[in-house]
């Protein structure tokens, strides 16, 4: 049995959501302050052995790391 869409389901794009993600980011890092931005070590490892592995899916703004 297939499940019914509810009648006030909203249904968004990829863009829509990406963009709703991103505000949702800056007011969160807005509300935690400027020691938000700051990565731990192992994190920012991490991220930059992404960026070695596969440089399209590091985030931009480790881009070039």
């Amino acid at each position: 049995m297939l499940n019914p869409v509810p009648q006030n389901d909203v249904q968004i794009n990829r863009i829509h959501s990406g963009a709703i993600c991103k505000e949702i980011g800056k007011e969160l890092s807005a509300a935690l302050g400027p020691q938000s931005g700051e990565l731990s070590p192992r994190l920012l490892a991490l991220i930059k052995g992404l960026a070695k592995v596969d440089p399209r899916k590091a985030p931009r703004k480790f881009d070039g790391i």
